[in-house]
């Protein structure tokens, strides 16, 4: 096999044959990932502002720097 063949997905005949089946199955549930990453975006804002409001009161900028 070619290196054009190989990077193509095009066989000898010039054939074409995709690369990635279209009914792939994917290996994780995209819906469970999606909630888990909504759920730690979501934390994070939340520890983020609460992080700001006690620098505010302590320091003299809201940021730790």
């Amino acid at each position: 096999m070619s290196m054009f063949s190989r990077l193509t997905g095009r066989g000898v005949a010039g054939a074409s044959q995709p690369l990635v089946p279209v009914n792939q199955v994917l290996p994780f549930d995209a819906w469970l990932l999606a909630a888990a990453l909504s759920l730690m975006l979501i934390g994070f804002v939340m520890i983020s502002s609460a992080s700001i409001e006690v620098a505010s009161v302590k320091m003299i900028t809201p940021s730790f720097i």
